[in-house]
């Protein structure tokens, strides 16, 4: 019982990841792929000047013509929250949007990510 009255009262900036690979929304979703693969990772946050949303491999797997569809025709847009967000509210957000990841965002800028652990 004790882990729990620790776990409430972390926040998103105390499991945050900053190592997220990050594509452009033009790019081809091959070319997420080939980044998915080198970078050993299910997601990438996809961002222009700003986060436009995530693209996941199982997105990537929907694609007929991966060489011909840009990132920005499959990416979604999870909530993203601040790093002072409590992390059960950032656990509740993934599980009610049966998502593994949640950009973290503070001051208009991407500071990393939460995921979700196996």
């Amino acid at each position: 019982m004790s882990c729990l009255r620790e776990i409430a009262f972390f926040k998103a900036k105390d499991v945050l990841e900053t190592n997220c690979p990050n594509i452009s929304r033009s790019e081809s979703v091959s070319k997420v792929v080939s980044l998915l693969t080198s970078s050993e990772s299910y997601e990438a946050i996809v961002i222009n000047s700003e986060l436009n949303g995530v693209v996941t491999v199982r997105d990537t797997l929907k694609v007929l013509n991966p060489e011909r569809t840009s990132v920005a025709r499959i990416l979604f847009k999870p909530p993203s929250m601040g790093s002072d967000t409590p992390l059960y509210d950032v656990a509740s957000a993934l599980i009610s949007n049966r998502i593994r990841i949640i950009p973290i965002v503070d001051n208009g800028s991407i500071s990393g990510v939460v995921r979700q652990k196996a």
